[in-house]
């Protein structure tokens, strides 16, 4: 079944639609986000940011919008699961943030292998292993998390890109995703990962016994 269309944007809208779709927390860094929809209004750059989702820091986010004065920023509440895949359609880019928080380095974002997932591009604020996935992929763009201007400056390379480079691009980082974190793959992985555990203390029992 096709996924169901969501109000994303409008059918004649020229602008590029920038979505976000999660939790409003702490460790999400949305304020960083706004504070790049800010940089890029002043550059007249045509770009709308769709923030969708709840969270302890929806408030804070509105202030955020408030204080800067931001209206290119609409805030949507929480989506269904199954609409997941509609909303990341819908956008032309989707952003997977991380507040520059140093355990965050040791964070994977679930919403990186989703958008991966779908073949839509993806600009995720993220470092550590979270980054090593994107950059190992070759399927996403990279910005430091904390930093507006750098979140900015990837929103832009990812409009910049040629069709057919973002089709590709798109396409590997879905590759990626299928031959490393398909479930099936993992189960076996673990399940021989299990056998070896088991044969090797299968062995030293052998040899304790034998001594």
């Amino acid at each position: 079944m096709e996924p169901r269309p969501t109000p994303v944007r409008g059918e004649s809208s020229k602008k590029v639609f920038v979505g976000y779709l999660g939790t409003f927390g702490k460790g999400q860094g949305l304020e960083y986000v706004v504070r790049a929809a800010a940089l890029l209004e002043k550059q007249r750059a045509g770009i709308q940011f769709v923030l969708a989702g709840d969270g302890p820091e929806l408030l804070g986010v509105k202030s955020e919008i408030a204080r800067l004065g931001v209206t290119s920023v609409n805030l949507r509440p929480p989506m269904a699961r199954d609409e997941t895949r509609a909303f990341y359609n819908s956008c032309d880019v989707c952003l997977a943030p991380l507040a520059p928080i140093p355990i965050f380095s040791e964070t994977i974002p679930s919403k990186i292998f989703e958008i991966m997932a779908c073949e839509r591009p993806l600009v995720a604020s993220v470092s550590g292993e979270a980054a090593a996935i994107v950059e190992r992929s070759g399927g996403g763009i990279l910005a430091k998390p904390g930093d507006a201007r750098e979140l900015a400056d990837a929103i832009l390379k990812a409009r910049a890109m040629s069709r057919e480079d973002r089709e590709a691009m798109c396409k590997r980082a879905r590759q990626y995703v299928s031959t490393h974190y398909d479930r099936v793959a993992l189960a076996d992985e673990y399940l021989e990962i299990l056998g070896m555990v088991v044969e090797r203390r299968r062995t030293n029992d052998n040899a304790r016994s034998s001594s």
